[in-house]
């Protein structure tokens, strides 16, 4: 690794080949840039030995072609109903994300394993996620979602097998139920988030290590880290007052809560 702009006020950045990883060591505020792709990072955070580095633009960092997405009036984005569900179906036989609308034939094997969803699609802005967009779809890695957006929807990425990161979430305030259950996700980084909606938001996400929730939310519901069995750092929760049943159930790597003594 090599440090750029440095001065004796300044925290150190960094530059290397790759993305940063949680062992990639960082100040909080440090910047790191892949001389690969030009792809920036920023430390948000460090935990007993663990860094926590977000994508911060710039580089190659593009959005994904628009012929994976369907929008409606209202900007409602969604999959394409050929590009959702699980890539072992032959045929898409059900209906996941979409109220019913059905395909014959799936090509989830031909979407990118690094999504960015664009803010514009078909010369219609977008303003909202569809709920379970994701759901049960194995083909994606990453995801990057619009910056400005706010809410997550319901079963959004509920069982996306091999989803590892999640990225633009920091204006998101609200997380609906199951949301990202079952996913491979290593971190969820939601810094001003206000609630969340349902239960079961993390459930069975058994490579999450870090979560960051805010200062602003008041409840941790109902099975919304049950059996994250990885999961050591919480950042946050200075407002927490109510902890639902299972909430942390199996978190065994767990050591403390940031908000025990409220």
């Amino acid at each position: 690794f090599k440090l750029f702009g440095v001065n004796a006020r300044q925290i150190p950045n960094m530059t290397g080949v790759g993305a940063p990883t949680a062992t990639t060591k960082g100040a909080v505020g440090c910047q790191y840039m892949d001389t690969n792709t030009g792809d920036t990072y920023k430390c948000i955070a460090v935990n007993d030995g663990v860094y926590t580095w977000v994508a911060a633009g710039g580089g190659s960092i593009a959005k994904t072609d628009e012929k994976y997405f369907t929008i409606d009036d209202d900007g409602m984005v969604s999959l394409n109903p050929e590009y959702r569900g699980h890539p072992d179906n032959a045929t898409y036989l059900h209906s996941v994300s979409d109220n019913g609308i059905k395909a014959d034939g799936s090509k989830i094997a031909e979407l990118p394993e690094r999504i960015v969803i664009p803010d514009i699609i078909n010369e219609i802005a977008v303003r909202s996620l569809a709920p379970a967009m994701f759901q049960q779809n194995n083909a994606v890695k990453s995801l990057t979602i619009p910056s400005f957006i706010t809410e997550i929807p319901a079963s959004f990425c509920n069982r996306a097998m091999s989803l590892e990161e999640i990225n633009g979430t920091e204006n998101v305030t609200t997380i609906g139920k199951t949301a990202f259950q079952g996913t491979r996700l290593r971190k969820a980084i939601f810094p001003n988030l206000k609630s969340f909606d349902g239960t079961s938001h993390f459930n069975l996400s058994a490579f999450l290590t870090l979560v960051d929730i805010g200062n602003e939310v008041t409840e941790v519901p109902e099975g919304c880290f049950r059996q994250c069995e990885r999961l050591s750092g919480i950042i946050g929760g200075a407002s927490v007052k109510t902890i639902g049943k299972r909430a942390f159930y199996c978190t065994y790597r767990l050591k403390n809560l940031p908000f025990a003594q409220n």
